[in-house]
């Protein structure tokens, strides 16, 4: 018996939407860096969700100037760390390079749901 699949984009959905499926959610880390002009922030956080999924989320960006412009650089990574009780979450990773590219991905993903 082949088991039933979700799509990350379900879960990154919640998360970005602060959805009721979170069961809690945790700051690991927030570590922040300074060069010249520029700072780094780098922070890590953990999401439970209600199916026993838990989904990792890294962020990455600098508070320069430049970061104000539409489609700024931002690293954002999800990881899948544990799957739900009784589904297979696809993909297992997903990285982006800004919050554009995540919205789009976002919005192709859920099309179909």
């Amino acid at each position: 018996m082949s088991q039933q699949q979700r799509l990350l984009a379900e879960y990154v959905s919640d998360i970005l939407n602060d959805n009721h499926n979170i069961k809690s959610s945790k700051k690991l880390s927030h570590q922040r860096s300074q060069s010249d002009e520029i700072t780094t922030e780098h922070m890590i956080y953990r999401y439970q969700f209600e199916d026993g999924a838990l989904i990792r989320m890294e962020v990455e960006f600098d508070n320069d100037a430049d970061n104000d412009a539409l489609c700024a650089d931002e690293w954002i990574d999800y990881q899948v760390e544990q799957q739900p009780y009784d589904y297979e979450i696809s993909p297992r990773q997903k990285h982006f390079v800004n919050r554009c590219s995540q919205s789009f991905w976002l919005k192709m993903q859920l099309a179909n749901l």
